[in-house]
């Protein structure tokens, strides 16, 4: 009954606030904002809603085996999506090397499960000292378009680490625990397309999978980020389904 509910509260809130303006948001408490603030991509009205969606959603206690995906533009048209580019993920976490773990991890599932043409990381890092982005630190619009041009990616990837760390139980091991958001952007525009939010822990599998929890961090981020993947295709997010051209 619980997820039942947690689910028409989810959709209550993007009903609502699909039509929000720049003045609601200031009604947020700034302590529970400024948890999100770091994690935009480009500072926009409309790439709050998501963060405030699953903001709502942590306040109220409601816990969900399913990852939040928004659609907040269309895909871009054509008959194939294979060329993409995975930018390097932003974190808020203490955890050594929580962004680059979750970029290495998203681009090894792209091209397994989605089976796209994925630039090399190397060339993305080259671009990324071209622009002088700094790590840590997200493009700009602009920069975003530059990037995409240049690599000839149709989409980008990239997303943001919001919890990352690894809890001691006595006598067990540890409890993995991950909260990670996907972002799906459009090559051309660089516009948010699509949104993707998941939070899990190791403890969670202990009755799904039948060698018991995930008790490592990397098995977590490769589960989570194979749900989030997963649940993307499902909703639509074309799998390329043709030879690379050389």
């Amino acid at each position: 009954m619980k997820t039942v509910g947690c689910r028409k509260l989810f959709n209550e809130c993007r009903s609502a606030f699909s039509a929000v303006t720049v003045s609601a948001y200031q009604r947020i408490s700034v302590s529970a904002f400024q948890r999100f603030r770091g994690s935009l991509i480009v500072a926009r009205p409309m790439s709050l809603v998501p963060l405030l969606v699953f903001l709502l959603l942590s306040l109220s206690g409601c816990a969900t085996q399913l990852p939040y995906l928004q659609r907040l533009r269309p895909l871009p048209s054509g008959d194939h999506l294979c060329r993409v580019a995975v930018l390097p993920f932003t974190s808020e976490s203490d955890y050594p090397e929580s962004a680059a773990i979750a970029t290495k991890v998203i681009t090894a599932q792209l091209n397994t499960l989605g089976n796209y043409i994925v630039t090399q990381e190397g060339d993305v890092d080259k671009l990324y000292l071209q622009l002088r982005i700094l790590p840590g630190d997200s493009p700009s619009r602009e920069q975003l378009q530059i990037l995409a041009n240049r690599l000839n990616a149709q989409l980008l990837f990239t997303g943001h680490v919001i919890e990352m760390r690894e809890n001691k139980i006595p006598n067990s091991g540890t409890n993995p625990v991950l909260a990670l958001r996907v972002d799906i952007l459009d090559g051309q525009s660089a516009d948010i397309l699509w949104t993707v939010y998941h939070r899990r822990q190791g403890l969670d599998y202990q009755k799904v999978m039948h060698f018991g929890i995930i008790n490592s961090m990397a098995g977590l981020v490769q589960q989570v980020s194979h749900e989030i993947l997963t649940l993307s295709f499902k909703k639509g997010l074309p799998q390329c389904d043709v030879l690379p051209q050389f």
